[in-house]
């Protein structure tokens, strides 16, 4: 399941006298599953908890602007996760993008597997786009890995995708990302990360760029996150905004 934000400030811990190697919120002292991945709930005995699963409910928002031109879609996205898969529907509406304004934009499918060893995170996913817009015609499918490996609160992650395109005069694109970032408190998780793709959007020029990514929990149900991304050449977009509200039940 998508990680759980359950990491104590070292400085806290050290502070208090209080040792918990594997910050998972529960003392050595009385840690039964000493060594449990953070991104995993456990009970008031350091053991991972069995659960059926999670629901959620996301809205969520993307704005652009380049060059002196800017536009704005948004989504909604139903998703469902367990320990080890993960799986959601995402439709976007279109509400100002150009020669298109205000329409239905394209439908989204994914799913995932996830494996946890160690310090070790890996998620293999599979995004299906569905042409729901007037623009697509053919369904594009886009096979994912993301690595991650952390220490503590600081991980270290590796994100690719190659998207297979079914549109006549497309060819197939990819984007990479390599990044660090920090569980800060309980609630809060920040990271920034260096991207590289090739997209059809540039004409198949190499797009880079630098982004921030947040999430920050208000509650044990509802969470939110941006990300916002800077082009850092001629071929990417200049800015690059992606607010997400979400609910789990």
């Amino acid at each position: 399941m998508f990680r759980v934000l359950l990491i104590w400030l070292l400085a806290f811990s050290f502070a208090f006298g209080y040792i918990d190697e594997d910050l998972d919120g529960v003392d050595d002292s009385v840690d039964k599953c000493p060594g449990t991945p953070f991104d995993v709930l456990v009970n008031a005995d350091g053991c991972p908890l069995e659960e059926s699963g999670k629901f959620y409910i996301k809205l969520s928002a993307s704005y652009s602007l380049d060059e002196g031109e800017s536009s704005l879609t948004s989504y909604i996205t139903v998703s469902y996760s367990n320990t080890n898969w993960y799986f959601s529907v995402t439709g976007s509406y279109l509400l100002d993008a150009d020669e298109s304004k205000n329409e239905v934009g394209d439908t989204y499918l994914f799913g995932s597997y996830i494996l946890n060893w160690k310090n070790l995170y890996t998620q293999l996913g599979l995004n299906i786009k569905i042409p729901t817009s007037k623009v697509s015609k053919k369904i594009d499918y886009t096979p994912s890995i993301l690595v991650d490996m952390y220490l503590n609160s600081i991980d270290v992650f590796l994100y690719g995708d190659y998207t297979f395109t079914n549109e006549e005069g497309l060819k197939n694109s990819y984007n990479l990302s390599v990044g660090i970032g920090n569980q800060f408190t309980y609630r809060f998780y920040l990271s920034t990360s260096f991207d590289y793709s090739q997209s059809n959007v540039s004409g198949y020029d190499d797009e880079q760029y630098i982004s921030i990514y947040a999430i920050y929990d208000f509650t044990e149900k509802f969470f939110a996150s941006i990300l916002y991304s800077y082009g850092l050449n001629k071929s990417a977009i200049d800015h690059n905004i992606f607010g997400k509200i979400g609910y789990r039940f």
